[in-house]
């Protein structure tokens, strides 16, 4: 969610200390709106992705079993297609520190 909070602050947010991390994606969606024409479809992935890893948070958080490789290298992609996407994108919009 650090990448996620940075284009936040990028973008204007003042304040990321959500208490629910779906907030961040929300804002993060909400700010990326006003960027539509130039990023086109990349404006949407990015929420997307931050809620489909959100979606499995509590059930790696707080598993009573083990979890099946093949669940945690599908997390594990899809935290790394989210770096890449924030990567690219805090470059497109010249975001401080990219």
């Amino acid at each position: 969610m650090s990448y996620a909070n940075a284009i936040c602050v990028g973008l204007g947010s003042t304040d990321v200390s959500y208490k629910d991390h779906r907030l961040a994606a929300e804002d993060m969606e909400t700010r990326l709106k006003n960027y539509r024409g130039k990023l086109g479809d990349l404006a949407k992935q990015g929420p997307d992705q931050a809620r489909r890893i959100l979606g499995h948070k509590n059930e790696i958080a707080y598993a009573t079993s083990e979890l099946r490789p093949e669940f945690v290298s599908e997390i594990v992609q899809r935290a790394i297609r989210f770096s890449l996407w924030a990567e690219n994108i805090g470059s497109k919009l010249n975001i401080a520190g990219w």
